[in-house]
């Protein structure tokens, strides 16, 4: 089974105290860090741009029986996902965010929304309105479903469990509308099935989800690529 480790940081910080035990308070504050010309003209647009590279060794004793769905080759590097994701979401008008991944997971994501194989694919790409505490989506999007995500630098293990897309969604193509309560966000949505960008397919699901700020906070950052992303 393969592994992902995220590097952990760990911080720590020594407060001097004179005999009073009082903490010297005269000490400069540490300067800021300046940002790039390229960071300033990302903030003045209203711009979020952001990025990551995973790869791994896969190796197995069960193979070619295996049953993780994106563990499919056997003893050889690959390149899973390299993804990349810009974002114009303000709080209020129109928005939109672009979400596209490269890589072997993404040619199994790309084969089952439409049968072909091809390791790019679009994982997210919709235009949004925001006006007050209510949020709403038109296009493609991750699915509410479940706690882990297709980013894998964003889950506790790298291999996912048994249910991960074969007993899930993973995308949903639709509209999507979240408001928010207080500490309460109500998100429904009808979509195109699972995993599908197609406008034959026929058959609608429904979604419904409510988030609380103990939770992943929708209300806290509705801009989010993926609300179980906020905290």
């Amino acid at each position: 089974m393969r592994r992902y480790r995220n590097p952990a940081a760990a911080a720590v910080a020594l407060i001097l105290t004179g005999g009073s035990g009082a903490a010297l308070a005269d000490d400069p504050p540490a300067p800021k860090a300046a940002e790039s010309k390229f960071d300033e003209m990302l903030d003045s647009a209203g711009l979020t741009v952001s990025g990551y590279v995973a790869a791994s060794y896969y190796a197995s004793n069960g193979y070619p029986g295996n049953i993780h769905q994106f563990d499919v080759d056997h003893n050889t590097f690959q390149l899973d996902q390299a993804g990349f994701q810009v974002a114009y979401q303000p709080k209020e008008g129109f928005g939109a965010l672009l979400d596209v991944i490269a890589g072997e997971d993404a040619r199994i994501l790309h084969l089952a929304e439409d049968g072909h194989d091809t390791s790019f694919d679009v994982r997210q790409a919709f235009l949004q309105y925001a006006t007050g505490n209510l949020t709403v989506m038109a296009g493609k999007f991750v699915t509410l479903a479940g706690a882990e995500v297709i980013n894998p630098t964003l889950n506790t293990n790298f291999s996912r469990s048994l249910l991960f897309f074969d007993s899930e969604p993973l995308t949903h193509t639709g509209v999507r509308a979240a408001y928010a309560m207080g500490e309460f966000t109500f998100i429904g949505g009808v979509n195109n099935g699972w995993n599908s960008t197609s406008t034959s397919y026929g058959s609608k699901t429904g979604e419904l989800s409510v988030a609380c700020a103990a939770g992943y906070r929708v209300n806290r950052c509705p801009r989010a690529a993926d609300h179980r992303e906020c905290s």
